[in-house]
């Protein structure tokens, strides 16, 4: 319809014409020409058949592409503050971060994975606070605790407590270093603000978060610290106010944001007491990430941060840069459910269940599995009994069964190897991926079906762009559920119903296995191979394992005869 014009034919006619010429092509099946110029085209089913070579020859690193010229991205995410244990919801933004920096990957980007310790401020000091009560505890169990909200309560800061006449931070403080009843006691007597106690009580919450993650299979190339950042903001700030992009009211600094980004009036950077403000060290530290070199941006935030948004792409504003080289992520909460009944959680009471709890309960896949079924923006109802559970109603042991079931039907093709016969041994070689195989014609894979999950197999890489595109990783975890479940139903269908399974039965006699159609098998075990590829390529996206064997779908699998 575009063309007519300039060919000076009415739209149909040029319609038809094209689609005359279509029809020749051996890999078109049919050509129809609909309304005032539409041209549809169905391919031969042979050439799903043909272009699962891609799969079977790429393996795990189907559905990546190769590296594109753009400029890097840093995806910020967790950035806890060391100050308690991660929990739940901590668990879901990890997740989420580091499931989009393996989609970023794999979609050919260059990204950076970075953690920002927010381990400066009232927060962190009240930490240390809280530690030095704790160790008063250890001496006087009589000592009293803060009537005040802002100290920390959980028993997570009394293991602090014990932990800290062993810390570094404290070498040398009692003259009897072997004694440890000694050096608690000449820790009771330090004042509750002494920097020691921050100072241990961070570092040590530091590595226990990143001890967390990494079971999580969550990792960092890149930590920044808060405390680091400040060391230039008084030089950063200073130069902004030379410049007029800053200017004193009231004692206290303001950012020039109003007007940007929705912004209705300037933000303080410096309060009228010489502090400096949270905001103030976070647009120092976007302003370092843009200098280190990276195009964008991507941060993954609580929901709770919306607001936080327009005043950080302002203050990029202000420092000259685009405001949408920063893209936010909010990740709506997590509702644990146990017995049917939500938990709780406050860091700063103690009743709270950590993430390392919650692994330990339900497993790393699991965790992460059921984080990435929901997109991000939406709030999470987690059921940790669903999750232990291994049956099919649990998303992940279902999506891992699927896996670990067409790994034991290859393997029991592996097996009947001895028992096939002589003639049709190549076939079974061919659909096993044998070098020096003969090729197995297109026209063996004959059904609708296996058509359309050939179809669906060839769709990961798009679905990959398409995901990393959107920044939704639980795009991918999708790709496994319907490619899973399309084959479930396929496998299930041709048994049950058809009396057509994919490998002979078990219960059938030798001598009736001269007559089984293997090269119909040979197909089907090259289109299961392509298969079991995209779920352990989409899988490993996810940072989810594709275990080969799992003991119920064994089972299953030498019940139905394959």
């Amino acid at each position: 319809m575009v063309a007519a014009k300039a060919e000076q034919r009415k739209p149909r006619e040029l319609a038809e014409a094209l689609a005359k010429e279509l029809a020749r092509h051996p890999d078109i099946a049919d050509v129809q020409v609909a309304g005032p110029g539409f041209v549809n085209l169905r391919l031969r089913p042979e050439n799903w058949v043909r272009a699962l070579d891609l799969p079977l020859a790429q393996g795990e690193r189907f559905g990546s592409h190769a590296p594109r010229e753009e400029a890097p991205i840093v995806v910020e995410f967790v950035s806890a503050n060391p100050t308690g244990p991660l929990h739940v919801g901590h668990g879901r933004g990890a997740v989420v971060g580091d499931a989009l920096v393996r989609l970023l990957r794999a979609a050919g980007q260059r990204v950076t994975a970075e953690y920002y310790w927010n381990d400066r401020g009232r927060q962190v000091r009240e930490l240390g606070r809280s530690v030095a009560v704790r160790v008063r505890q250890l001496v006087d169990p009589s000592t009293p605790l803060p009537t005040d909200e802002n100290w920390y309560r959980g028993d997570y800061v009394c293991d602090l407590a014990r932990e800290a006449p062993a810390s570094a931070q404290f070498a040398g403080l009692a003259a009897d270093e072997t004694d440890e009843a000694a050096r608690l006691r000449a820790l009771a007597a330090l004042p509750e603000d002494d920097e020691r106690f921050t100072a241990h009580g961070r570092e040590r919450m530091q590595s226990a978060i990143l001890a967390t993650l990494a079971k999580l299979r969550v990792g960092f190339e890149y930590q920044e610290s808060e405390r680091r950042i400040a060391e230039s903001i008084a030089g950063f700030y200073a130069e902004l106010e030379r410049r007029g992009l800053a200017r004193v009211r009231d004692g206290a600094l303001f950012l020039a944001t109003e007007g940007k980004e929705g912004e209705d009036k300037d933000r303080v950077v410096r309060k009228s007491d010489g502090e400096w403000t949270y905001f103030a060290t976070d647009l120092l530290y976007h302003a370092d990430k843009l200098r280190r070199g990276f195009g964008r941006m991507i941060n993954i935030w609580g929901a709770d941060h919306h607001g936080y948004i327009p005043r950080m792409r302002a203050g990029l504003g202000v420092l000259g840069h685009p405001p949408r080289t920063l893209e936010v992520l909010l990740v709506q909460m997590v509702n644990l459910l146990s017995d049917g009944q939500p938990v709780k959680m406050s860091k700063r009471s103690g009743d709270f269940v950590t993430l390392d709890e919650l692994i330990d309960e339900v497993g790393v896949d699991a965790t992460r599995y059921i984080f990435l079924t929901r997109r991000h923006d939406s709030q999470l109802d987690f059921d940790i009994a669903l999750a232990k559970r291994r049956t099919l109603d649990n998303p992940v042991f279902y999506a891992q069964y699927g896996h670990a079931r067409l790994s034991a039907i290859l393997r029991r093709a592996e097996e009947l190897a001895g028992l096939v016969p002589e003639g049709a041994r190549d076939r079974l070689a061919a659909g096993l991926g044998r070098p020096g195989a003969a090729p197995i014609p297109e026209s063996a894979l004959a059904l609708p079906e296996e058509h359309r999950l050939a179809r669906r197999v060839l769709t990961l890489p798009d679905a990959v762009l398409e995901a990393a595109e959107a920044r939704e990783p639980h795009r991918i975890v999708y790709f496994v559920q319907e490619l899973s479940q399309a084959f479930q139903s396929y496998y299930t269908a041709r048994w049950k119903q058809h009396d057509d399974p994919v490998l002979p039965p078990t219960r059938l006699a030798r001598e009736a296995l001269a007559g089984w159609d293997w090269e119909r098998t040979a197909a089907r075990l090259r289109w299961i191979r392509a298969i079991r590829t995209a779920v352990r390529a989409a899988l490993g996206i996810a940072g989810v394992e594709a275990p080969d064997r799992m003991e119920w779908s064994e089972d299953g699998d030498r019940e139905e005869g394959g």
